[in-house]
Order: structure tokens, then C-alpha cells, then sequence
């Protein structure tokens, strides 16, 4: 009888080290896979930052059409575009320009908006006019999700049409 009670003891130490071991191996697995469904993402991931379009008075020509004879048309004002610098589609972009210190007793705008889809290095002129963001400072934000659904965020400072260094691009969750 007391054979058989140290066979069970043996095959219960036994049974519980392959259960632990098969916890730690399913453990170990899903952290493989997780690493490696982040790797794909980070090379598919979209980055929005902002561009002002026209960049230049020769763009702003051409954006009007050119020269009408040899007078030079007069350059349209511009407007803020976002562009897409990432590996993968943006969508459901939601876009913000909140003022900083505005001037006391001012109106200043608050241009935001949303847009479906941006593709992979394209841009997307949007209805903010560059004269609403060129006299003050404005922090810039952009949400937005991969074809994943994995969000993300963008944002920093712009000042007189400049996109400061606290730029910064970050996975939300």
C-alpha cells in the first residue's frame, strides 16, 4: 500500500511540473506572438505631421493657374495640409489647431475637422486657411488609427507657420 501511494505522489509531482511547463510554454508563445504583431505594425504604421500649401510664392501661382499674359496671377492664400510620412494608411483622422495664449479679449479660430483616409505618403489639403494659423501659436494634433485599428497620435506646437522641435508621434492605446 505504500508503494502505490509514493507512485501517486511521484505521478502527481510529474503531472504538475508538465502542467507548469505547458503554462510557461503558452506564456512564452504569446509573448513571441505579440512581439512580432508589433514589429509588422511598426512597418505599416502611418505618421501625420502638417504641411502649408502653397509652400512658396511659385506654388501659389501655379495653384492659380499659372501667369495670364505677362502679369503674374496673384498668389491664393494658402491652406494647411496634412501629409502622411508613414508606411501605411491613416484613417479616421481627427485634426485640431488649439491656441496658445491667445490675446486676451481675441478671437481666435479653432480649426479642426476630420478626414477619412489619408494613403501612405499622400497629403490632404484641408479647409484651414494658412492666415488662420500664421499670427499666433497653435498646438497641432492629429488622431488617427492604422488599418489594424491600432491609434495613434501626433502633435506639437506651431508658431507663425512652423512646427516646433516637441513634435512627437506615439501609439495611444
Amino acid at each position: 500500500m505504500q508503494d502505490c501511494t509514493w507512485l501517486q505522489v511521484a505521478n502527481l509531482a510529474i503531472l504538475s511540473l508538465t502542467f507548469g511547463a505547458i503554462v510557461w510554454y503558452s506564456w512564452e508563445t504569446n509573448r513571441l506572438k505579440k512581439a512580432a504583431r508589433d514589429q509588422v505594425e511598426a512597418l505599416y504604421a502611418p505618421c501625420i505631421t502638417i504641411q502649408f500649401w502653397p509652400r512658396n510664392a511659385a506654388d501659389a501661382i501655379l495653384e492659380a493657374g499659372g501667369v495670364a499674359g505677362d502679369v503674374a496671377v496673384r498668389p491664393v492664400e494658402g491652406q494647411v495640409a496634412l501629409i502622411n510620412m508613414g508606411n501605411g494608411p491613416a484613417v479616421n483622422v481627427n485634426y485640431s489647431f488649439e491656441p496658445i495664449e491667445p490675446a486676451p479679449g481675441a478671437t481666435v479660430a479653432r480649426p479642426s475637422g476630420r478626414i477619412h483616409v489619408i494613403p501612405k505618403g499622400d497629403s490632404f489639403r484641408t479647409h484651414v486657411p494658412v492666415g488662420a494659423v500664421k499670427a499666433n501659436s497653435f498646438k497641432f494634433t492629429a488622431a488617427y488609427e492604422s488599418m489594424s485599428g491600432q491609434k495613434y497620435e501626433a502633435s506639437g506646437t506651431v508658431n507663425r507657420l512652423v512646427l516646433g522641435t516637441d513634435f512627437s508621434f506615439k501609439r495611444r492605446s
